[in-house]
């Protein structure tokens, strides 16, 4: 089961959305569960992580969409949230909640069945993938989807990660070859940051998890494009 949110001022097109992702789920096997909220105070103000998948109007009163999910990040970091929008100029400007994407009205099947495609594929893509992480001492399973980024320390690198800091005795050549195809993109020469953690870039840095990851000039305009395509 695929919880999903729709938070979405006009009743009508909450309605048109969610029939036109039930339909997808039939067309391909797929179960869904949906919460429909009319405005972003009633979302925040009730919130639990629970929803494996969101999807928020822009233009709405009292909080628009926009702001409704600042605070989002602020209970939780990760969810995957696609905006709704008239203008897809406005929907750009996701990225700096960390958006996995948008959808331009008016709705219709064809598109969203193929940007649905992707948001699926985007929320199970990394969920059985692992590296062999080996250290000094141990070797151990690592989901890719647990690392936020990774460090140069030396001649090794260091995963951040859900469980801490965890030590991986191969080089960060290694790890770019390795990662490139999971949404994990270089910075710079010491570090790496995967896309799904990303919230905020800035013009020497970028925002993780939280965290303020270095960039070099060069890393910012790859990772800037990376992200830009990883949105849409």
């Amino acid at each position: 089961m695929i919880r999903i949110a729709i938070v979405e001022d006009s009743p009508e097109n909450g309605q048109q959305l969610k029939s036109l992702i039930e339909r997808f789920g039939r067309e391909n096997s797929l179960d869904f569960q949906f919460s429909l909220f009319t405005n972003g105070v009633d979302f925040i103000s009730d919130y639990f992580p629970k929803y494996d998948l969101i999807f928020m109007d822009i233009d709405m009163p009292l909080l628009n969409g926009l702001e409704t999910t600042k605070i989002l990040r602020k209970l939780d970091s990760s969810v995957p949230l696609v905006f709704v929008t008239n203008l897809e100029k406005y929907a750009i400007n996701g990225y700096d909640v960390g958006a996995i994407g948008f959808i331009v009205k008016p709705l219709n099947y064809a598109t969203l069945s193929v940007k649905m495609q992707r948001f699926m594929s985007m929320i199970h893509k990394d969920e059985d993938a692992y590296l062999v992480v080996s250290s000094k001492s141990s070797v151990r399973k690592v989901s890719l989807s647990d690392i936020y980024y990774i460090t140069v320390d030396g001649r090794y690198v260091i995963l951040h990660t859900k469980d801490g800091e965890i030590e991986h005795h191969k080089s960060m050549k290694a790890m770019e070859a390795e990662l490139t195809s999971h949404d994990f993109v270089r910075c710079d020469n010491s570090s790496m940051v995967n896309l799904k953690y990303v919230t905020a870039i800035n013009c020497q840095s970028a925002v993780v998890h939280g965290e303020t990851v270095p960039c070099s000039r060069n890393g910012h305009k790859v990772l800037l494009d990376a992200f830009t395509m990883y949105l849409r």
